[in-house]
């Protein structure tokens, strides 16, 4: 209680100086002065948003924040705030504690045994945890998203090739086709120009291309 000169509970303590000789009777008579404020009435939905938005920042799990009067690991300065938000509603004994665990990230949550029965056992849980395992846990995590990254680029690198590969084949069956034609009519003129020459009856450019057809010679008769 503080009466700051000049302030109206300066003059009010002036007032009844006389009549109180004790500390008690002047607690007694502030308080029938200046009643205390009735505490604010939350719904249990209120009350879990309340809780819900108090959000754990990944990047503050396992760091040391400064604070008062030394400073803390940001999870526990987190737990300690979630807490006394939900005592401030009302809630000493913990019906609220389901609601902060669903907003931990599973680097800290997976040391954590999730069962309470009160705010101070979560708290004492939260405060249990070596900031060495859950650098750890942070650093696995690290390498694991880097990982995924690394697979995930050479799947988009590997895509565009597997994908070309249709037309590629398609390309090369077309060439293959045009490609027949002039080996057709070259053989054919190589054949008139060599009447011992014979070209097979019948003859399919494509297949003769594929297959390299050969002439055979004409018998000439003695």
């Amino acid at each position: 209680m503080q009466l700051a000169p000049g302030s109206m509970v300066d003059q009010w303590f002036k007032d009844i100086g006389i009549t109180c000789s004790i500390f008690a009777q002047v607690k007694q008579e502030f308080m029938t002065r200046w009643l205390p404020p009735k505490p604010l009435q939350y719904s249990r939905a209120q009350q879990k948003e309340h809780v819900m938005i108090q959000v754990l920042k990944e990047d503050d799990i396992g760091v040391w924040l400064p604070g008062e009067p030394t400073g803390n690991y940001g999870h526990v300065i987190w737990a300690n705030k979630v807490m006394q938000t939900a005592m401030g509603m009302s809630d000493s004994t913990g019906l609220l504690v389901e609601y902060a665990l669903k907003g931990i990230p599973n680097i800290l949550k997976d040391h954590m045994t999730c069962s309470y029965s009160s705010w101070q056992e979560f708290l004492q849980d939260v405060e249990s945890i070596p900031a060495v395992k859950l650098k750890r846990s942070k650093e696995d995590l690290n390498m694991n998203q880097m990982r995924d990254t690394d697979i995930a680029q050479l799947k988009a690198q590997r895509s565009p090739a597997i994908n070309s590969l249709p037309l590629q084949f398609s390309q090369l069956s077309m060439d293959s086709g045009r490609s027949a034609q002039p080996y057709y009519w070259t053989l054919r003129a190589y054949a008139n120009a060599n009447p011992f020459l014979l070209l097979p009856p019948n003859a399919n450019p494509s297949t003769m291309a594929t297959q390299g057809t050969t002439l055979a010679p004409i018998s000439r008769p003695v």
